[in-house]
């Protein structure tokens, strides 16, 4: 197996002879796109689940409030409606904050008291978890199959098609009338030029 990171072997990438350079060209792409995918996964996944925690109880129940819907006003988040059970609610978060209630007590007692669908965000345990892995599976899938494209397209030798040509026309009488008028048009045309320069 070729070893691409060696300077001798540029060549490799200057001259495709074959379908082997071909399919081992794509091979190394393959496999050094999949390592540093899965060298970002990590990365990705603490950029995206590390949250700052607020610091004032205020601002903590300002992130609860945008992680509450309203039951009476649909798609709408308590910190956005101005129904008076929203504002009870407000409260509420509050009130709890104050009794020393973790977020996700509050968000249980909601919960429990009007259905999951006041949640904005669906939890993160049972079938809801197909919600949040949804997403995350359909980019896998599309970066697999944008990948298995690719490679069939690079591994893939050039089809080519075998012309046969058949003689049988030039015996016959319209190719030959053809080909003397093309020589009788070519003629005149070159008796033509001769004669602009004189």
């Amino acid at each position: 197996m070729y070893d691409l990171c060696k300077e001798d072997n540029l060549q490799l990438f200057t001259s495709l002879d074959s379908n082997k350079d071909l399919q081992l060209l794509s091979e190394f792409w393959l496999k050094k796109t999949l390592f540093i995918f899965v060298c970002l996964m990590p990365v990705i996944y603490l950029a995206c689940s590390a949250s700052s925690i607020p610091e004032t109880s205020e601002q903590r129940a300002q992130s609860l409030d945008k992680s509450i819907i309203c039951p009476i006003c649909p798609g709408e988040t308590i910190d956005q409606s101005q129904v008076e059970l929203a504002k009870q609610m407000k409260n509420s978060v509050r009130d709890m904050i104050e009794k020393g209630k973790s977020d996700e007590e509050i968000l249980n007692y909601f919960s429990d008291r009007y259905g999951l669908g006041v949640l904005a965000a669906p939890p993160k345990k049972g079938f809801h978890l197909f919600a949040w892995w949804t997403p995350i599976a359909i980019i896998a899938i599309g970066i697999t199959l944008t990948i298995i494209a690719i490679r069939s397209k690079i591994v893939q030798p050039p089809k080519i098609k075998k012309i046969e040509t058949s003689y049988d026309f030039i015996s016959s009488l319209e190719f030959q009338q053809s080909l003397q008028s093309i020589e009788k048009d070519t003629q005149e045309f070159d008796n033509g030029i001769e004669e602009e320069k004189e």
